[in-house]
Formats: structure tokens, C-alpha cells, sequence
């Protein structure tokens, strides 16, 4: 079933947190998010900060890593694992942005909430590694610690707590292009998630086997950027302009935000170009621009953050959009732990 665009224009239903982020930074925004005991956490625009926020939209902690670039947030108890790709965009004095990159490539680094690091996996000593660059994107604590290369070599790692290297997935078993973000599955005794995004479609994988167990969103998502699984739905962040809502059966129950063309067809997109020079877009609420990932609360609170210069967070009432009569899902009691 494919339902209606939920409207998502109501006060009631969308709040603008960009406050939090400093949106009048001339940083261009790549965030990660994640949830973690009634507090969001993303990154800041300009530097690699880690950002905690309540549901309100009341900054409550930050700290700097030693990162290039948080690009994709896990929680793992009291420690948080962060993808770093090694890149960032930067704006120089002329108004122009351009990548500064880190010569020997990414890394995945486990801190405290101290911003002490405890563990850092660098590149994998893997052959495929002569040719291409290490660049995390995503990165999941679940089992073991699975990571996915996004922007490099187009592969999902397996690694234990330590750092060793257990498995890799995309080696001739799986094609994957650019698989941007992870998630774990804990719907289905476990399923790895892998938002392949230049194939535009969500993969669910037996991580035990590495089979493809079912495709999701074939036909429904375009590029899908973040995700996470709430109650008995799956969550995810299309960059180009929505985000998307599928059910226990991976069947897609909600849109929120109508792909905008106009916008995708902006000069300078995700931003606009204004004199020449880069700028941030004029925004919309009820609008998404280009949603890059997204937290949900137990209670259904979902944070949007996207990608573009300064950043934006949008908080929606996930449960009351997914009852409302367009997108007549069936929302799932809240489940004990161990349910």
C-alpha cells in the first residue's frame, strides 16, 4: 500500500530546532543523528562537534572529536561510535566551497561522552584498499560494530568492539554503490539494514550469511541518505526531499514532504547560488530540502536533519502523522525491553 502525502505543514506537527545547530554558520551541514535516553544527538556545521538535544530543542552537552567530518552517529552504551569520512566541505574567503580531504582516508572512532577516544579503526588491510580510499559514512552497534564505506570502496565491514576486522560484505556477494547509511533490524531477530543509495533501494541482509533477504522501497525511494527502525516501522531520509514510512512488511505507509522539483532542479542545490557565490537556501516549513538522516524518540518524536549550508533540524509528531486518515497505519503498543 502507498499512501497519500501526509501534510506535515500543520504547527502542530512540525517544529523548527535549527536553533540548535546555528543555522547563520557559513558551515555546510553533513549531519549524522541518533537517539539515545530522551536526548538527540547530531554535529555540528562548521566543526566536528558532537551536539545533544532534547525534544524541545534546549542544547544540553557538545563536545569536539578529533574528526574530520560526523558523518553517521551510533550509541553503544555510554559510548558513541562516529563515521568519519575524512572530507569536509569548506567555504574559503571568495564565498566557494571546495572538499578538503584527509590524505590517508577516513576512520570510525569510539568515544566517550568526554570526547576521549577509545577505539579507532582506520582503514581495512584489504587489497582493494590499493585503489580506493577508506571513507565511512554509517556506522552501527548491534552484535559486533558494522561500518559502512560509503564514499569509498562501496562495502559494509563487520569489526568486533577492538577493532578487528570480522567480515566485509560487497566483495563480489552483494553490489553495492554507495551504500550510505546502516541500521540494525531488530524487528526481524536481527537484519541489517544497507541504504544503497546509488541503486535506490534499502537492502535487508541475514548478517549471519550475508544473503539479501528482501528489497526495500524498489520504485519508492530515490536516494536514500539515513534510517532507523522505530517501534514496527522503518524510518528513512530520502535526500531528495521526503522522508519515508514503511511498515512491519516493509510496505511503504507515509510520505512526508513531497519531492520538490523546483527545489532539486535549484541552481547550487541542496543550497542556492546567489552573485555567483553559494549561499543557504530560503526554506520553507512543511518542505523538506534534503533530508540526510533521522532519529526517532520511543514516544515518536522524529528529528529530520539536512544537508546543506547551516544545516536544518525539523521535529515531527511521528505517531499523530501516521494516524492521521491519509496514512492509516497501524501504530504498535510500545513493547517491553526484551519484546
Amino acid at each position: 500500500m502507498t499512501a497519500s502525502p501526509a501534510d506535515i505543514s500543520s504547527a502542530t506537527l512540525w517544529q523548527d530546532l535549527t536553533h540548535v545547530l546555528a543555522p547563520a554558520s557559513p558551515g555546510w551541514a553533513h549531519p549524522g543523528m541518533a537517539y539515545d535516553d530522551g536526548t538527540f544527538l547530531t554535529t555540528d556545521a562548521l566543526e566536528p562537534r558532537v551536539i545533544a538535544f532534547d525534544p524541545t530543542g534546549t542544547a544540553l552537552w557538545s563536545v569536539a572529536v578529533p574528526a574530520r567530518e560526523v558523518h553517521g552517529i551510533a550509541v553503544d552504551g555510554d559510548t558513541l561510535w562516529l563515521a568519519d569520512p575524512g572530507n569536509k566541505q569548506c567555504r574559503g574567503d571568495d564565498g566557494t566551497y571546495t572538499t578538503h580531504a584527509a590524505g590517508d582516508g577516513g576512520q570510525v572512532l569510539a568515544i566517550g561522552r568526554d570526547g576521549h577516544v577509545r577505539t579507532r579503526i582506520r582503514r581495512p588491510d584489504l587489497p582493494i584498499y590499493g585503489e580506493k580510499v577508506f571513507r565511512p559514512t554509517s556506522v552501527v552497534a548491534a552484535d559486533d560494530i558494522w561500518v559502512a564505506d560509503g564514499y569509498g570502496a562501496d562495502l559494509v565491514h563487520r569489526y568486533s568492539r577492538s577493532g578487528t576486522l570480522l567480515g566485509t560484505i560487497g566483495l563480489g556477494d552483494v553490489d553495492l554503490d554507495n551504500p550510505h547509511s546502516i541500521a540494525w533490524d531488530e524487528r526481524r531477530a536481527g537484519r541489517l539494514l544497507i541504504a544503497d543509495r546509488g541503486h535506490s533501494r534499502i537492502l535487508a541482509l541475514d548478517p549471519r550469511s550475508a544473503d539479501v533477504v528482501a528489497v526495500i522501497g524498489q520504485g519508492e525511494v530515490d536516494r536514500p541518505s539515513g534510517m532507523t527502525v522505530w517501534r514496527d516501522h522503518l524510518v528513512v531520509a530520502d535526500l531528495h526531499g521526503r522522508v519515508l514510512v514503511f511498515d512491519a512488511q516493509d510496505r511503504l505507509v507515509a510520505i512526508l514532504g513531497g519531492s520538490d522539483s523546483a527545489a532539486l532542479d535549484r541552481e547550487g542545490w541542496p543550497n542556492a547560488v546567489r552573485g555567483g557565490v553559494t549561499v543557504r537556501p530560503d526554506l520553507s516549513p512543511g518542505a523538506f530540502n534534503a533530508p540526510h538522516d533521522v532519529a526517532v524518540s520511543p514516544d515518536g518524536t522524529l528529528v529530520v536533519c539536512e544537508w546543506m549550508v547551516g544545516g536544518r533540524l525539523t521535529a515531527l509528531d511521528l505517531r499523530a502523522l501516521l494516524a492521521t486518515p491519509a496514512n492509516p497505519a497501524t501504530i504498535t503498543p510500545e513493547r517491553e525491553p526484551g519484546q
